[in-house]
Parts: C-alpha cells; structure tokens; sequence
C-alpha cells in the first residue's frame, strides 16, 4: 500500500483517532508510502502532535473550498480552506513528482456524500 488518506471526525471527542491512523500508517504502507489526513483548522497543532510520533510530517496541503464558507464563531473566523496534512513513512521516494500545496475544492463536500 502506497497511500492511506482519511477524513476522521472534527469533534475533539474524536481527535485520537489521528494518532490510531498514524500508528496504522507507521506500519502498513510501503516504504516511502503517506499517509494524507484531513486535519481540523482549530486543532491542526494536535493533529500534527498525535501524528507526527508515527509516520513522518512532510508537507501541509491546502484544500480551497468553494461557495459559502462555514463561520467557526468561536474563533472569529471564516473557514475558506481545509489543511490536509501529509506525512510520510522513511521519507518521500519520489520528489521528481511535483505536487502543488493548494488544491481547489470542485463540489461542495456535503452535497458529496450523506
């Protein structure tokens, strides 16, 4: 297995779940394998912490959303993009793939799926 990418639940009840993928990550995926999760705005330094202890943080990506953004009232901000962070197991293999870090958003994602 060369990729394993997952949207786990933003809620903070739910934030451990990023370091039982990151453990799965660490061990299942080829050398040179990632692991790509998306990642709460407002928790991004946890995902990072419960993460970056297994597989090896390599990149930040940012996921453009399209249309209405979701205000997060809280922090007195308007949610225009989502991280998806990239970590990867014993380093990338192949850096002659070029990837770009912003990726634009096409539908929007809750009228993708229930």
């Amino acid at each position: 297995m060369a990729l394993v990418f997952t949207d786990p639940p933003y809620d903070r009840d739910n934030l451990y779940l990023y370091a039982e993928v990151a453990r799965f990550a660490a061990r299942v995926p080829l050398p040179g394998g990632s692991l790509v999760v998306y990642a709460p705005n407002y928790a991004f330094p946890s995902v990072l912490e419960l993460c970056g202890a297994h597989p090896r943080y390599w990149w930040t990506l940012a996921l453009a959303l399209p249309g209405h953004h979701a205000l997060m009232r809280e922090y007195g901000v308007r949610v225009a993009w989502k991280p998806l962070v990239w970590f990867t197991k014993s380093g990338r293999l192949n850096k002659q793939q070029i990837f770009d870090d912003v990726i634009q958003g096409g539908a929007k994602e809750k009228d993708a799926h229930e």
